[in-house]
């Protein structure tokens, strides 16, 4: 049980793949689609150059 709790403490190394469907949690999903339609929110966004 405690080797699988420190499994998924680890950090990933960088871009490595993701074995879990993360984008496809409805909870998420919900929130990020939220976050990005939101005018307020200026973190979820990607900001033109000026």
């Amino acid at each position: 049980m405690y080797n699988n709790i420190l499994m998924h403490l680890k950090r990933p190394a960088p871009y490595q793949q993701s074995q879990v469907n993360f984008w496809n949690d409805e909870h998420i999903s919900k929130h990020m689609l939220k976050a990005h339609l939101d005018p307020d929110c200026e973190g979820a966004k990607e900001q033109a150059a000026n």
